[in-house]
């Protein structure tokens, strides 16, 4: 028999050597071709890898110096507000002396116009200078909160169901928060609480009929709920863009939350600038974060519950209805 290797090989024999060649080749290319995909791969993942840690690493920083600046601007505006409260005492100082005949020496002729405009000016400008402090610290802010929203969330606007209960009822609405680019600071804040959960089994609160107010008291043993799963404004966000008109959501008090309200009617005005004369701040306006996009039916349902609340024989006209749970529609990077 004629060996494969033999030059006096049949043609058959040939081909068979070449095609056992073949298999061989194409069997290292493929070993190799699975060592590149599997070095790729290993590399992608290495590389991925360190640019979550390096986030998270940016994340961290920018959050601790959230805080710090939230710290800040709380000192800031008490110093403000005690500047507020010296410009008072003064001028209150200045007009009794001008009314009293003489006091410590001073007479009406002794304080001048000139005196006046000197300390009032010194005033002004120290209280200009306060102003502009805090805005550039409300905007740096603004521009942290943006950036954890849009890394823990996605871009937004971002969608929130609620599920209530209206007297042994359940219903479901649903609210779109207002643009990142406009109110960061609020919707970041509702968000955050909302991802607490803090606000399942709490109680909406029926009373005043422009309002249906969210409370955070458990609708299942009355108890006031965690702190902790709560959070405050540093400050009384606002955007004329984003106004309280009818089934929208803003936050109540000052700097405003952890409560917030459903708008029943168009609050524009006495939730915007200078409508809540009670503040301190007058010119403030309450923060305006969501609208109701789905289920405006419900705010029918809560606008009948009020009207019958005020019907009530007694002082105490006020119903309740309970929100069982509220949570978020959008994908986003849940806490490990």
């Amino acid at each position: 028999e004629v060996p494969e290797y033999s030059p006096y090989a049949s043609p058959k024999s040939k081909k068979r050597n070449s095609n056992k060649k073949c298999s061989t080749l194409l069997k290292r290319l493929l070993i190799i071709s699975q060592y590149v995909a599997f070095a790729s791969i290993t590399y992608f993942l290495y590389d991925k890898n360190t640019q979550l840690a390096t986030t998270s690493t940016q994340f961290t920083v920018l959050n601790n110096e959230f805080r710090s600046l939230e710290s800040t601007l709380f000192d800031t505006e008490k110093e403000l507000t005690q500047a507020n409260s010296e410009f008072f005492k003064l001028k209150m100082k200045v007009n009794s002396q001008l009314v009293n005949k003489k006091l410590n020496g001073l007479t009406p002729d002794t304080i001048g116009s000139k005196e006046r405009q000197e300390v009032s000016d010194h005033i002004v400008k120290r209280q200009d200078a306060q102003s502009e402090r805090i805005l550039k610290l409300q905007t740096y802010i603004q521009d942290i909160q943006r950036f954890e929203l849009e890394q823990r969330y996605g871009p937004g606007p971002y969608t929130v169901e609620f599920t209530v209960s209206i007297e042994g009822k359940k219903h479901f609405f649903s609210v779109q928060t207002a643009p990142n680019e406009l109110m960061p600071h609020a919707v970041k804040t509702f968000m955050q609480m909302v991802e607490n959960g803090g606000w399942n089994d709490s109680v909406m609160v029926h009373k005043v009929g422009h309002i249906a107010l969210a409370s955070p008291v458990s609708a299942s043993s009355a108890e006031k709920k965690d702190d902790k799963l709560f959070q405050a404004l540093a400050f009384p966000e606002y955007s004329e863009q984003f106004n309280h008109a009818k089934y929208t959501l803003g936050f109540s008090g000052r700097p405003g939350g952890p409560q917030f309200y459903i708008n029943l009617n168009d609050n524009s005005v006495t939730h915007g600038p200078g409508g809540q004369h009670q503040h301190t701040l007058a010119e403030e306006a309450d923060p305006c974060f969501a609208t109701i996009t789905r289920g405006k039916d419900v705010v029918e349902k809560f606008i009948q519950l009020t009207a019958k609340a005020q019907k009530l024989k007694g002082d105490e006209k006020v119903l309740y209805s309970t929100i069982e749970q509220i949570k978020i529609l959008n994908d986003f990077k849940k806490k490990s």
